[in-house]
C-alpha cells in the first residue's frame, strides 16, 4: 500500500524504502537524514505551541514550504531510477496533505497559496506522523486498524478491534450514518481512522480499505445516497453490497474474528453457514470465543433442568447453557423467558409467569416470542485477585445459536457475569482495571462458498486484554490441563496457557472436512437449487428480528429425510411442527429445518394480496404500520408483516383478532396431531410434551 496527494494514507504501508548503492548504504543514511531534518524542524515550531507564542500566516506557510522543500532536496525523486525515492516522494504527499496543496506545490518556488490553512499545533502533529513512519513503516492513527488475519478466494477474515461498530442498517431499513458521508470521493480509509468521529463502522472502513466485489458496490450504493437500505433480510445479494460483505456482527466492545465474503454470491453461500443452529458437521460455522467471568467457574455436578426453556447441564466435558432468550427492545438486552422451576408448579409456568408473558406480549417493545438458544463452555483458567481474594475465571466458549448478547446473557444467566459487562450485572468497578467487557472472538471455522474447502481462522488474544490479566492477576492460580491459547503480545507471567502467534504462520488455514462430507455438500446443493426456487430461506435475518422460532440442537435434530412437501420443505416423521411454517406457510432454515412441515399447511393465504398488491397475512399478528400511516410499504410483496384492507383503527383490531384466532386453531391442530403421534408411537420417546 503506498498514499499519494489526493488519496488516504494506506494501512498496512512498508516504511520508506531508500536503496542502498555499492558504496554504502545510502538509503539507511538518507532515511536518517531525513528523520534528522524533520526532528530539527518539528522542535523549532514545538518552541512556539509549549510556549504559546503564535506565529504569523506568511512565517507559517514560508515554514511548511521550506519543510516540504527539504524533503524534496533528500529524496531527490526526479533523479531516482529504482523508482524507490517517487514512491517515498507520494508517500510524503499523502502523509502532508492536510498541510500543503500539492497541486499548487513548486519546489522552486515559494508560494504561500500551496499551504492550507492551520495553526502549529496541526503542523507538529503531521511532521511528527510523518517523521514516525520515516523511520518505522507505521502510520500512526487515532483509531486502531483492523488487522487482516488472511484471505481466500472468495472470503477475507479481519481481527476487528474493540471500539469499531458493526450497524449494517436499523430493523426499520434505515441507512446507517457514516463517519466520512461528507466527504465524497475524498474518503480514504486513512482520513477515517484519523477522523474525530466517536466511532467507526467496520464495512464502512472495508469499503474504503479494499477493491473487491462487495467493497466496491458498497461505494456504489453510499454515491446514491439513499435514506433506506434496498433490502434487510440480511441474506441476499442486495444486503452484501450494503455492508462490504460482512457475514456476522459483533458488539461494539468485542473483537476478534470477522468474516466477509468477496462477492455478492459468495455471501450469500456463508450467510446460510452462519444462519445455521447448528455446528459445522451439518453444515454450518463453529464460533469460539474466550471471556474472563467473576467467579470460580466449575462445571455444575447435577442437571439444573428448571423447565422446557431453562437448562444447565454437562455434556462431554463441557457444560451446556439452553436458556432461551426474550429480547427486550425497550432495555436493549436479553432476558430468560421463563427461568422459574415447573417442579413446584405442577409441571408447567407458574400464573405470575404466564401473566409475564402476556404483558409483554402486550407491548411490541417487550419481548414477544422466546429465542432458543444454546451455548457450550468450558473454564480453563482460574485467576484470583492479591488485593480482595475474588476469584475470576478464563472460559472458552462456543456458541451453538447467534443471539444478540448471547454468551454475556447465558454466562450471566448461570451466576458468572462477564468482567466489564455492567449492562448484564457486572459492578460498575470492574471498569476501573478492565476499560471494556473481556470477551474475545478467538476462532471461527467455515466452509469456503462455491468449494468443498474448510478453513479456520484464529484471532490471538489482544494486547489489551492480557494485559489486564498480567497487571492485575499475574500467573494463574491454575491452568486446564492441555489448554493452550494464542496472543498478539508475550506475557510473561501467563505462558502457562498463553503462547505468543508465531507472525510466520498463517492466522488462516485450512483443515480436515467433516467426516460427513458428502452429506454437507449435498445439503448445500438441495439449499442452492431450492433458493434458487425462492423457497429455502426467509426475509428476516436472524440479526435483524429477534423473535425467531426456537429449534433444537445438532445433536437432538434428526437427520433430514424425504419426502419433502409441496414447497421443498422437508416432512420428518416424529419431529415437532415448524412453528414459523406453521405461521408464515414457508420456512426461512429451508432444507436444514429441524422440525416438520406437513403438506397442510403448506398452502398458506400469504399470497393473497390487498387492492394496492401487498400481502395479506392473516396469520400475522403483526400489521405493517408504514403501510397504516401512508398507504404505502416500501418491502412489497416481501414484507413479513399483515396489510389488511381496512386500515382504520377498527379494521387494524379485527385484523390482529382475526390472526390470534387463526393460529389458535392451527396451534390446537398441530397439538392435536403431536398427541395422536404419541398414542401411535411414532413420537420416537420425545414425549407428549414435545
Amino acid at each position: 500500500g503506498s498514499c499519494d496527494g489526493s488519496g488516504g494514507v494506506a494501512q498496512g504501508a512498508m516504511s520508506v524504502v531508500l536503496p542502498s548503492s555499492k558504496k554504502g548504504h545510502t538509503g539507511d543514511v538518507k532515511k536518517q537524514v531525513l528523520a534528522n531534518q524533520l526532528e530539527e524542524r518539528c522542535a523549532r515550531i514545538r518552541h512556539f505551541v509549549e510556549n504559546e507564542q503564535a506565529v504569523s500566516r506568511d512565517e507559517l506557510a514560508k515554514f511548511v514550504w521550506g519543510t516540504a522543500r527539504k524533503i524534496y532536496e533528500v529524496l531527490q525523486p526526479t533523479k531516482d531510477e529504482t523508482g524507490a525515492m517517487k514512491q517515498a516522494w507520494n508517500d510524503c504527499k499523502g502523509l502532508l496533505k492536510e498541510l500543503i496543496d500539492w497541486d499548487k506545490f513548486k519546489h522552486a518556488q515559494c508560494d504561500p497559496a500551496c499551504v492550507n490553512q492551520v495553526q502549529e499545533k496541526k503542523v507538529v502533529e503531521v511532521l511528527d506522523t510523518y517523521r514516525t513512519f520515516v523511520m518505522t513503516g507505521e502510520v500512526k492513527t487515532k483509531w486502531t486498524p483492523p488487522k487482516l488475519l488472511g484471505e481466500t478466494d472468495e472470503i477475507i477474515c479481519v481481527d476487528k478491534p474493540c471500539g469499531y461498530t458493526c450497524n449494517y442498517g436499523d430493523r426499520d431499513g434505515r441507512v446507517p450514518k457514516r463517519a466520512l458521508m461528507k466527504a465524497g470521493d475524498r474518503a480514504s480509509a486513512g482520513m477515517l481512522l484519523n477522523g474525530d468521529t466517536g466511532e467507526i463502522q467496520l464495512h464502512e472502513y472495508l469499503a474504503l480499505k479494499y477493491n473487491f466485489e462487495c467493497a466496491i458496490k458498497t461505494r456504489e450504493q453510499w454515491a446514491k445516497e439513499k435514506e433506506n437500505t434496498e433490502c434487510k433480510c440480511g441474506h441476499c445479494e442486495k444486503c452484501a453490497y450494503t455492508q462490504t460483505g460482512c457475514c456476522n456482527r459483533l458488539d461494539k466492545e468485542t473483537s476478534g474474528v470477522m468474516i466477509c465474503a468477496k462477492t455478492g454470491l459468495g455471501y450469500i453461500e456463508v450467510r446460510r453457514q452462519f444462519r445455521s443452529e447448528h455446528s459445522l458437521e451439518e453444515g454450518g460455522t463453529e464460533k469460539y470465543y474466550l471471556c474472563l467471568c467473576h467467579g470460580d467457574v466449575r462445571l455444575p455436578t447435577t442437571d439444573d433442568d428448571r423447565n422446557p426453556h431453562w437448562k444447565h447441564t454437562v455434556v462431554n466435558g463441557r457444560g451446556r447453557v439452553q436458556v432461551d432468550v426474550a429480547w427486550d427492545k425497550k432495555f436493549w438486552k436479553s432476558l430468560p423467558w421463563d427461568n422459574t422451576n415447573w417442579a413446584k408448579s405442577g409441571g408447567k409456568p407458574p400464573p405470575e409467569q404466564e401473566a409475564l408473558h402476556q404483558e409483554w406480549r402486550s407491548n411490541p417493545d417487550r419481548p414477544q416470542v422466546p429465542q432458543y438458544a444454546l451455548t457450550y463452555y468450558e473454564p480453563v483458567a482460574w485467576f484470583e485477585d492479591p488485593k480482595s481474594g475474588d476469584m475470576y475465571t478464563m472460559v472458552h466458549v462456543q456458541i451453538i445459536t447467534g443471539r444478540t448478547h448471547q454468551i454475556r446473557f447465558h454466562m450471566q444467566q448461570v451466576g458468572h457475569v462477564l468482567v466489564g459487562d455492567t449492562g448484564y450485572a457486572a459492578p460498575f468497578s470492574d471498569r476501573a482495571w478492565c476499560p471494556r467487557v473481556f470477551l474475545h472472538s478467538y476462532q471461527t471455522k467455515f466452509r469456503e462458498p462455491f468449494t468443498d474447502r474448510w478453513f479456520e481462522a484464529y484471532s490471538p488474544l489482544p494486547q489489551d486484554l492480557g494485559e489486564v490479566l498480567q497487571s492485575n492477576f499475574g500467573q494463574p492460580k491454575r491452568v486446564k490441563e492441555g489448554a493452550r491459547f494464542k496472543s498478539r503480545r508475550v506475557h510473561d507471567q501467563l505462558t502457562h496457557f498463553l503462547k505468543q502467534y508465531d507472525p510466520g504462520k498463517p492466522l488462516v488455514f485450512t483443515h480436515d472436512a467433516p467426516v460427513n462430507k458428502e452429506e454437507v455438500m449435498r445439503r448445500v446443493e438441495i439449499a442452492r437449487q431450492k433458493a434458487e426456487q425462492g423457497t429455502s430461506w426467509g426475509s428476516v435475518a436472524p440479526w435483524m428480528a429477534p423473535g425467531t422460532t426456537p429449534g433444537p440442537t445438532q445433536s437432538e435434530a434428526p437427520a433430514p429425510t424425504e419426502p419433502f412437501n409441496s414447497l421443498g420443505l422437508p416432512i420428518r416423521e416424529g419431529a415437532q411442527n415448524c412453528q414459523f411454517f406453521m405461521k408464515k406457510g414457508k420456512c426461512k432454515h429451508g432444507v436444514s429445518c429441524f422440525f416438520t412441515h406437513p403438506e397442510e399447511f403448506a398452502q398458506h393465504d400469504s399470497e393473497e394480496l390487498n387492492s394496492k398488491g401487498y400481502p395479506i397475512r392473516r396469520c400475522e399478528r403483526r400489521i405493517c404500520n408504514n403501510f397504516v400511516r401512508t398507504g404505502e410499504c416500501q418491502f412489497k410483496e416481501n414484507c413479513k408483516f399483515n396489510h389488511p384492507e381496512d386500515t382504520s383503527e377498527n379494521g387494524v383490531k379485527a385484523a390482529k383478532q382475526l390472526a390470534v384466532t387463526l393460529f389458535a386453531e392451527k396451534k390446537k391442530q398441530a397439538i392435536a396431531q403431536a398427541e395422536a403421534e404419541v398414542a401411535a408411537g411414532k413420537a420416537k420417546g420425545k414425549g407428549k410434551g414435545k
